[in-house]
């Protein structure tokens, strides 16, 4: 999906500061622990495979659920969606739903959701959580220093 330019290099896209600090703030929550590499991953989601906050928070959120942190598997789980043309969350639900049914689990809820974390935020609920955390850490409030 990243535009070519004109020497073949791959251009990618920007990082908006505000978002990508909802990703980590999700990721900071859900996960034992964010490495330097989880955070190159999450930048690589988000630049090259162009995928948005929301998703990116739910792709999070699954993982998590089934307790897969490791970067590799994430990496490799992320190239699946992205190769199978998975855009929003709507899709992605849809696929977790489908990918649950087929390895016979149980969905919890039955809303396409697979259980465990349910951190999944909505974006007003982020944008409230992230303001309380710059409350209580200013050292967020700069969106440097993600980690």
């Amino acid at each position: 999906m990243s535009k070519k330019t004109g020497n073949g290099r791959e251009k990618k896209r920007e990082i908006d500061e505000e978002e990508f600090g909802g990703i980590l703030f999700v990721a900071k929550h859900l996960m034992p622990v964010v490495t330097p590499s989880h955070v190159q991953l999450f930048e690589y989601m988000y630049q090259s495979l162009e995928m948005d906050a929301e998703l990116i928070e739910f792709f999070l959120d699954y993982c998590c659920s089934l307790q897969k942190t490791n970067c590799r598997y994430m990496q490799k789980v992320a190239v699946d969606w992205h190769e199978l043309g998975i855009r929003d969350v709507r899709a992605a639900r849809e696929h977790v739903k489908n990918f649950d049914m087929a390895k016979g689990m149980k969905s919890g809820s039955g809303d396409g959701k697979s259980g465990g974390n349910t951190f999944f935020f909505k974006r007003k609920e982020r944008k409230r959580f992230r303001r309380e955390e710059e409350q209580s850490f200013p050292e967020l409030q700069s969106g440097r220093g993600r980690l």
